[in-house]
């Protein structure tokens, strides 16, 4: 990867400058959004000027963890950071926007993807981790002292990346950090009944239509089901309640692929793949313009049917599954 940096490098980075603006990723989710809080409260630990952008789809469930983070009004950051982030495609609405009148504006992306397609002026991406982990290492080597508010951001970040420790990408390592993290009052378990155990009635409606739509193939190894506009609209549930379906497909005996295909409106298709070990599922979407993780990617389709990007995902994960 061009222009990538060690911890070393990138806590001098750091050290060096000041006023720092911190991006997440569109549809944020956990790891993403615990990073950059972490980040965040290091750097102001630092005695550093540093903020969150403010995520316009950011839904509830994490919200808590940044909202004290957003730059106050007239903040003009010196140096435009990144988390989570592996292309430019998955920036947020925000990040975008900045991308697209300078596309040398960000100066540092931290990061954990493979597929990392260094778009940042430089990148500190350690892909056996979760970016949470990451943000840690960097932490330690900024020689930072932990507090309640930097454990808790780091736990979310960990927690919801590995599913609550359930994924095959939870390391030995991960698990010393939540340790680590879990010293502090963090209030773990309520965290965990929050982000994985509690549900709304609108989510439980619309699992029961997910449910109704799984769709097999090859035997059985490829599951794929469509979340659509339709069904939220039948469930009332909000973009929160629908988060956090990705591995639905995944979770039955014998699936190999598990495809969720989210219809978005303007006739766009948003894709998570999960995978097992007999598939590489960054490889699958990398296919489709996207990429991730070796168990976990995604990609996205524009003006295609729900059906249309169906078909083209299962007879791709067809052919890899064969060739092993």
């Amino acid at each position: 990867m061009k222009n990538a940096l060690s911890l070393a490098e990138a806590a001098a980075f750091l050290r060096e400058h000041d006023n720092y603006l911190i991006f997440t990723h569109r549809r944020p989710d956990g790891d993403t959004i615990g990073s950059a809080a972490a980040l965040c409260l290091t750097l102001r630990a630092l005695g550093k000027n540093a903020f969150v952008e403010k995520n316009s789809q950011l839904t509830p469930r994490y919200s808590f963890l940044i909202e004290n983070l957003y730059p106050q009004e007239g903040f003009h950051p010196a140096q435009k950071l990144l988390c989570d982030t592996a292309s430019a495609k998955q920036l947020s609405p925000e990040g975008a926007a900045v991308f697209e009148s300078d596309p040398t504006a960000f100066s540092l992306n931290i990061d954990h993807h493979v597929s990392n397609t260094g778009f940042a002026r430089s990148t500190l991406c350690l892909p056996k981790a979760a970016c949470g982990e990451v943000v840690f290492a960097l932490a330690k080597e900024l020689g930072t002292a932990l507090t309640t508010d930097i454990a808790r951001a780091i736990y979310v970040a960990a927690a919801t990346d590995t599913g609550c420790f359930r994924f095959s990408n939870t390391t030995a390592d991960t698990l010393a950090v939540a340790a680590e993290m879990a010293k502090f009052p963090i209030g773990q378990a309520e965290l965990n009944y929050k982000l994985f155990l509690e549900q709304s009635a609108p989510r439980m409606a619309l699992l029961q239509l997910l449910l109704k739509e799984l769709r097999f193939y090859r035997n059985g190894e490829i599951c794929t089901v469509t979340l659509t506009l339709s069904m939220l609209q039948e469930s009332a549930a909000t973009e929160d309640d629908a988060e956090g379906f990705a591995g639905l497909a995944r979770e039955i005996a014998g699936v190999h692929c598990g495809i969720l295909l989210r219809e978005e409106p303007g006739g766009k298709v948003r894709v998570s793949v999960r995978s097992s070990e007999k598939l590489n599922a960054s490889a699958l979407c990398e296919n489709f313009g996207g990429g991730g993780h070796v168990r976990a990617a995604g990609c996205g389709f524009v003006s295609s049917a729900p059906a249309e990007a169906e078909a083209l995902l299962v007879k791709k994960a067809e052919e890899l599954l064969s060739a092993k």
